[in-house]
């Protein structure tokens, strides 16, 4: 008899449970859910559970700290106490002083996190050292073009051949091309990441100085952020 006394209790907090979790059937009011989970209370203080409902209770008791941070969030009210509102701001300072000296002080490192965004193949060498190379890979097939491609000592027949030497050339300029378009379409694109940056940069500016005014009205001594920051925060 014990035990369907048992069975019965733990059934009626499995759903009892189930029925907080989801804020109540039908009635989705504080005082509610409040009442349910008294009476789970209640059912726990009367009975002896097993392992497996033990289980069963601790999942469904987990969601709900999940659930009640939810409604943090979402409590516009609660979020704006100072309590809440003054730990929020100073992170946001801080997170957005780490974005401010990685583009100053890993300037390339965040252009070319900018490039891969635009399509730079992923592995790529960095940007600088790129250009740098495809420059000389220029200025050399325009030095074999302007010397004609003529060879002094012949290594191969086939290198005295002029059919030989007219396709060299075709292929050269081609090259040529290709590299000045590459070069011209990496040099827009820093372009482009390197405004995309300062942007960045000009709005986390803007949103320091309103986030201190925040905090100076939260009567929060704000000397750590103003007094001795680097120029580039400024």
């Amino acid at each position: 008899m014990v035990d369907n006394v048992d069975k019965l209790s733990n059934k009626k907090l499995r759903e009892l449970a189930k029925e907080a979790a989801k804020g109540g059937q039908g009635d989705n009011s504080p005082e509610h859910v409040l009442k349910l989970l008294g009476r789970i209370g209640t059912e726990m203080n009367s009975s002896f559970f097993d392992v497996n409902s033990r289980k069963t209770m601790r999942g469904m008791l987990e969601k709900l700290p999940e659930l009640l941070d939810t409604m943090d969030k979402r409590d516009e009210d609660f979020q704006m106490l100072p309590e809440n509102r003054i730990p929020e701001l100073k992170e946001e300072i801080k997170r957005n002083d780490e974005i401010l000296r990685k583009n100053h002080e890993s300037k390339n490192h965040q252009i070319q996190t900018g490039l891969y965004q635009k399509g730079l193949p992923p592995g790529s060498p960095m940007f600088d050292s790129l250009l740098e190379r495809m420059k000389d890979d220029l200025e050399d097939a325009k030095l074999k073009l302007d010397s004609g491609l003529k060879t002094v000592n012949p290594v191969f027949v086939f290198q005295t051949n002029p059919r030989w030497v007219e396709l060299q050339k075709k292929l050269h300029n081609r090259n040529i091309k290709a590299l000045k378009e590459n070069m011209q379409e990496i040099e827009n694109n820093v372009k482009e990441v390197e405004a995309d940056i300062a942007n960045q940069n000009q709005k986390i500016k803007l949103r320091r100085i309103q986030i201190i005014d925040e905090l100076k009205k939260l009567k929060v001594d704000v000397r750590d952020f103003e007094d001795k920051v680097p120029d580039y925060i400024q």
